[in-house]
């Protein structure tokens, strides 16, 4: 028989593993046009047949040249055994969740943006270190305003799906949809920006015949920097400039925009697919030629601590005071 000491050391070890797990997140279902596809548990664990590549892990991915940068810890060679069924101008509500479904996502700090790529043939038998991706949607601040919320406190930290819609002008085809969460509570050191992409298998029907996929793409990984201003940041800092979103502009979208009234469009000066100040504006429907480079004159936060390569260890504490990029208005995870 274990000793009471082996019992209680084995017990406080495992109790000490909970916040970890529930710190981090996955997708747990998407809705398309009203249909759920819900999302396979860790490695699969659930034996459920989904759309959505499953992952090995619910940590994040801190190094943005690893290859789990595509499409999430362990799935960049991973594919799906269904595809989630869309047509052009179909709306999709994500729904997050922690390490535990039960859990909201714990973060609320950061952008939301996606992605998409298409698949040469069949997209389960597609990798996604192959994908040339086009960014279509993404949500940072309410409003585009320096100091406004963001979209993560107002959406899936409150159990709420975030939402957006296809390109209305989307050409039919199979693709995969790279949905990713960028938590920056503790992104003031360079390498502990958390991300968190899941992708989803897209068969697309009845698109236009006459609109072409943009040829101005990007790879994951290979379009972030680690000191990228949006990447490399204290977002408890005071601040009159608009928050640049990491990766291309937006380059095709749809004119329902995002149902959920946040979405952001691109507050970068080079990117092309911005929408008003306003909370509830809507994105314009564009099929631009070129991506613009990424503005990259912003000063980053300071980088006397972390590490390029840190990968699935983070702290996760998102409160504290301003000088060490905390916030006292964000709970604990």
């Amino acid at each position: 028989m274990k000793s009471f000491s082996t019992l209680a050391a084995f017990s406080i070890s495992a109790l000490s593993l909970i916040p970890s797990v529930l710190a981090h997140g996955r997708v747990k279902s998407v809705t398309i046009d009203g249909k759920v596809y819900e999302g396979p548990k860790i490695n699969n664990s659930g034996n459920i047949d989904s759309a959505i590549r499953t992952i090995t892990d619910v940590s994040p991915v801190q190094d943005v040249n690893s290859d789990n940068m595509s499409c999430g810890q362990g799935a960049a060679k991973v594919t799906a055994p269904l595809s989630a069924t869309a047509k052009p101008g179909s709306k999709l509500d994500f729904d997050w969740a922690s390490g535990e479904d039960s859990v909201p996502w714990p973060h609320n700090v950061g952008p939301i943006m996606t992605y998409i790529a298409q698949c040469s043939g069949d997209c389960a038998d597609f990798n996604s270190l192959d994908a040339k991706w086009v960014k279509i949607d993404e949500a940072g601040r309410e409003g585009n305003q320096p100091n406004g919320e963001w979209i993560q406190a107002t959406t899936i930290h409150v159990s709420k799906p975030y939402s957006m819609n296809l390109p209305d002008n989307l050409p039919a085809g199979n693709y995969l949809l790279r949905h990713e969460v960028v938590a920056l509570q503790n992104a003031q050191s360079q390498g502990l920006a958390e991300f968190y992409p899941s992708c989803i298998q897209l068969t697309v029907s009845g698109g236009s015949s006459k609109a072409n996929f943009p040829s101005d793409t990007v790879d994951f990984p290979g379009a972030y920097s680690a000191t990228d201003p949006g990447i490399l940041i204290n977002v408890y800092n005071p601040t009159t400039e608009a928050y640049q979103f990491p990766g291309p502009s937006v380059e095709f979208t749809s004119d329902s925009g995002s149902s959920d009234g946040n979405t952001d469009g691109n507050n970068d000066d080079n990117n092309n697919g911005g929408t008003s100040d306003s909370p509830s504006a809507t994105k314009t429907s564009t099929l631009t030629s070129a991506t613009a480079a990424k503005t990259t004159s912003a000063t980053p936060a300071p980088t006397d601590a972390g590490s390029d390569n840190q990968e699935g260890d983070c702290n996760d504490d998102e409160s504290g005071s301003d000088n060490n990029g905390s916030n006292p208005d964000d709970a604990a995870s």
